[in-house]
């Protein structure tokens, strides 16, 4: 942040902006002026809750004024002041603020040198502080004084729940007063004593804690040194414990001994939620006795367990075979690093298929290699419970990937997927290529230091084109240099979904950066671009402040680890991505409603002296929330003249148009967004309003639509939420009301929802109009034999009905495509037939800079070859049919038809044709089942 956003931050701040509610200045730069300048304005802030300071030294001056900013703020709930050099002194000062506090609930004071004398200070101003509920004190160098003093504290404080003493060297004999202490207390729900200096002896207080206290709920003692016996203490004290639910002994030494005495209390409990063992030594005895335990235990509520780099081997397949049949409390199993082999893959398969509660199965750094996977991806085929499956470190090739690739086309459960330090090839990418243009449940696929190179970026490319769910992948380490980045720009210039592309260390140069840049103009998804350690210079900041002229979703760029160091540039990149987050944040607001806030943040987004499209789109915006909406059609028009793909603002112009009432228009746009985003359409529940019915002279009708809208518009909920990814209209909003279906609830995974499109009862009448008309045309082919070519009769219809009927056909269409996208969802095997093979004639047709397809590789439809076979038929009915062509005008946009389908009897020209032809949206017909007569524009 340069100093001109640094103090446009600092009036912000002054005048109590109430969209600023969050400050990170971590990475920031400033003087001891404009740090006290910052505390001063604060004292009287009453917007910000959140403040992040870490790594900036904070000598006395800064800390008393951070006092006095604690003593009179009265909004503050967290605050971060993490390796601040604070020390014994500035632990006084700030333990004089926190005494009067009556906000703040959480700070973080890891590494900042505080020792027992600090440590003192502030434990007595929390014996006056009744509102800290979270307390971070790691990496301190305190001793047994502090501790004691923290002893007495912990006695008496009722506000704390939360409390972190990691890496502060605390001895079993510090744990004596600690533990004490805990007893009494009864409102400490989570302790962290990770990284010190706890043993066997240690754990006899623990064990006494975990009898007697009535509030502890989660343990952690990772990296410290407590053995067999220790383990055998606190797993004594487990038994009659009916509080803990999460215990982590992870970095220990108890062994296969320990191991068992964990088992025995297991068999019996019903309340420990998630236990880690990592890195115990536990080995195949330890482990087969765990797992006989959960299996007995039918009240067991264990949901994670985490057994990684125990030395565990094929020989525990079965134990683990058994757990994977018989229990179904397990959400969460790690099992890293344990030398698991292709025969107890072969084994665990046997059962994987069966499970149906793991949900993410961690196997990274064992020795599956490609034959293990095969095994693995057979069993997937049918798994419908795993999301997230890790499998870096597994020495896997080609042929592993290939099975792999192919299961994936069936599984439509898999979310995230880690195939990292592996040794996968160019050809690959080939197959994962194939596998993405059918899956559309993978989210995230991570890659990294694999051996990729610029081939398979290549191939990789074109399945990244036609894929709808993936939102992140990483490419770091894989050689793929600067022709490999030109094919991923490419990729970037379509409608790929991306939202964060990882190439790190790929030998990227600067004329490769540039290529980069150029496909990012006119991309709308990506937000994150990682590029460290590159072969970068100073060249490639002008072609990324270019791109970022024009791009406004990028907020963050890495570029760690290249040759660049004009701070000029790099700060003029900082306050480009800076007024992309305001951008993004504003038309956020904008989205859900908030009218008046989006307003400010546009005006001061145009005050900061942004230029070119980007002007034109935050002006759009503007006057759209100041009720100006010619103005806004106005900009928004000329910004998507340059940026045609962008299918959010042609959604928001067509709210826009809904606005003024040119409806017409307004479908125009909304059937833009579908054929650029089917996804974003069918998320968002387009659905089909009768607009011939609405552009009717007949005022009747407008009202008795208007009312029936405004009926629909009071059953919709009320809520904010708003998708982080998709930027796309949640149900609250007035402006959408129109047009986006209520969702009755939001899923955690948006991505995995129902997206069906359901049919409000309330606009019944709306939707059967459409019926009808569709039913009239039908019953008019029929007698015909003309369909959309018609009859004479039909011809000579009046021009407004004729416009009526053919906007109730484009909305029936606009809706059947939805309702074909869910279906297709639904129905697994027409996914892979239909989609697999209408997305790869797309790539065949649209795609060939990236060079040609193996044609063995692509199944080609039987449908197709009915229609090569049928050609001489259907050229026998050319001219049959031609004059009714002619004489029509296209079912989409009016214009005079070039083409007809037999199936249908509906005219269209070639450009919505294709279109239609490709998302598969012919009235009651699948694609493949039209006939297309080539006529002559």
């Amino acid at each position: 942040m340069n100093n001109d956003s640094l103090n446009n931050l600092l009036r912000r701040i002054k005048t109590n902006d109430p969209t600023l509610t969050s400050i990170n200045l971590s990475s920031t730069a400033f003087t001891e002026e404009q740090l006290i300048t910052l505390f001063k304005y604060l004292r009287t802030n009453k917007s910000i809750t959140s403040l992040n300071l870490s790594k900036k030294p904070l000598n006395d001056r800064a800390m008393k004024m951070l006092s006095i900013f604690l003593e009179q703020n009265h909004a503050i709930k967290k605050m971060t002041l993490n390796f601040n050099q604070i020390g014994n002194k500035g632990a006084k000062y700030l333990s004089q603020g926190l005494r009067k506090n009556q906000s703040l609930i959480l700070l973080k004071l890891n590494g900042n040198e505080i020792g027992s004398e600090g440590l003192s200070f502030i434990s007595r101003a929390l014996t006056a502080n009744k509102i800290l509920e979270e307390l971070y004190f790691n990496e301190n160098p305190i001793t047994n004084q502090g501790v004691e003093e923290l002893s007495r504290t912990l006695r008496v404080n009722r506000s704390l729940q939360f409390l972190a003493l990691e890496g502060n060297q605390i001895s079993s004999k510090d744990l004596r007063l600690l533990s004490v202490a805990l007893i009494e207390n009864t409102t400490i729900k989570e302790i962290s004593l990770e990284k010190n200096r706890i043993d066997d002896e240690g754990a006899k207080f623990i064990s006494g804690l975990l009898m007697k206290n009535k509030s502890l709920q989660e343990l952690s003692l990772n990296d410290n040194k407590i053995g067999n016996k220790g383990a055998k203490l606190i797993a004594e004290a487990l038994r009659g414990n009916k509080l803990i639910k999460e215990l982590q002994l992870s970095e220990n030494k108890i062994g296969t001994e320990g191991a068992k005495s964990i088992a025995g209390c297991l068999s019996s409990n019903t309340t420990l939620r998630k236990l880690k063992l990592n890195s115990n030594q536990i080995k195949t005895e330890g482990v087969n006795f765990l797992i006989e335990s959960i299996i007995n235990n039918s009240q067991c509520a264990l949901k994670v367990l985490s057994l990684n780099d125990n030395r565990i081997g094929d020989d525990s397949a079965h134990s683990l075979k058994a757990l994977f049949l018989k229990n179904a409390s397990l959400t969460e199993l790690h099992l890293n690093n344990n030398k698991i082999g292709a025969e107890g893959m072969k084994i665990l398969s046997q059962a994987i298929d069966e499970n149906n509660s793991i949900k993410v199965l961690g196997l990274s750094g064992n020795q599956i290699k490609s034959e293990g996977l095969s095994y693995l991806s057979n069993s997937l085929r049918t798994n419908e419970s795993i999301k997230v499956l890790l499998l870096n470190k597994n020495k896997i090739n080609d042929s592993g990937m290939k099975n792999f690739c192919s299961m994936l086309k069936k599984n439509c459960t898999l979310n995230k997927i880690s195939l990292m330090d592996n040794k996968i090839e160019s050809i690959s990418m080939k197959y994962l290529s194939n596998a993405l243009i059918v899956n559309n449940s993978v989210q995230i696929i991570h890659l990294e230091w694999n051996n990729i190179g610029k081939v398979g970026a290549k191939h990789l490319c074109k399945g990244l084109v036609l894929n709808s769910s993936l939102r992140k992948i990483g490419l770091s380490g894989n050689k793929i240099t600067t022709l490999g980045i030109s094919y991923i720009s490419k990729a970037l210039k379509t409608d790929c979904c991306l939202s964060k592309l990882g190439l790190m260390g790929n030998n990227i140069k600067d004329t490769g950066l540039k290529c980069l840049m150029e496909g990012l103009e006119s991309n709308i998804a990506i937000n994150k671009l990682v590029l460290n350690g590159n072969k970068l210079t100073n060249k490639s900041l002008k072609y990324i402040i270019n791109t970022l002229k024009v791009n406004y979703t990028l907020e963050e760029i890495c570029l760690d680890g290249n040759q660049i160091y004009k701070q000029n540039l790099i700060f003029q990149i900082e306050t480009l991505l800076t007024i992309n987050s305001l951008i993004l944040k504003a038309i956020k607001f904008l989205l859900k409603g908030k009218n008046e806030i989006a307003k400010k943040e546009f005006q001061e987004i145009i005050d900061l002296g942004i230029v070119g499209t980007k002007l034109a789109l935050v002006k759009g915006c503007l006057y759209y929330v100041s009720g100006d909406y010619q103005r806004a059609i106005k900009h928004f028009s000329r910004y998507l003249k340059a940026m045609k793909t962008n299918f959010r603002i042609f959604w928001i112009r067509g709210l826009t148009y809904e606005k003024i009432s040119d409806l017409e228009k307004a479908t125009n746009d909304f059937e833009t967004v579908i054929d650029l985003n089917p996804k974003f359409a069918e998320d968002n529940q387009i659905n089909g309003i009768n607009y011939g019915d609405i552009i009717d002279d007949n005022d009747d009708g407008i009202d008795e639509v208007n009312l029936d809208l405004d009926k629909k518009n009071e059953s919709m909920d009320d809520s904010d939420s708003y998708p982080e990814e998709n930027l796309s209209l949640s149900s609250s909003s007035s402006s959408a009301s129109n047009y986006s279906s209520s969702s009755s609830s939001s899923s955690s995974n948006p991505k995995l929802k129902n997206t069906d499109v359901e049919t409000n009862s309330k606009t019944n009448n709306i939707n059967n109009s459409n019926e009808r008309s569709i039913i009239n045309n039908n019953d008019d082919d029929d007698d015909g034999g003309g369909g959309g070519g018609g009859t004479d009769d039909d011809n000579n219809h009046n021009s407004k009905s004729k416009s009526n009927s053919k906007l109730n056909t484009n909305l029936i269409k606009k809706e059947t495509k939805i309702n074909n996208l869910s279906n297709t969802k639904k129905n697994s095997s027409s996914l892979e037939t239909v989609n697999e093979n209408d997305s790869k004639r797309l790539l065949d047709k649209n795609i060939n800079d990236y060079g040609n397809i193996n044609e063995q590789s692509i199944n080609k439809n039987d449908d197709n070859n009915d229609d090569e076979n049928n050609n001489d038929n259907e050229n026998d009915n050319n001219d049959d049919n031609k004059e009714l062509v002619n004489s029509q005008t296209c079912v989409q946009c009016n214009k005079i038809a070039s083409c007809y389908c037999l199936d249908c009897k509906v005219s269209f020209c070639k450009k919505h044709f294709q279109k239609i032809h490709r998302f598969g949206t012919l009235i009651e017909h699948k694609f493949t089942h039209c006939k297309q007569m080539n006529i002559k524009d």
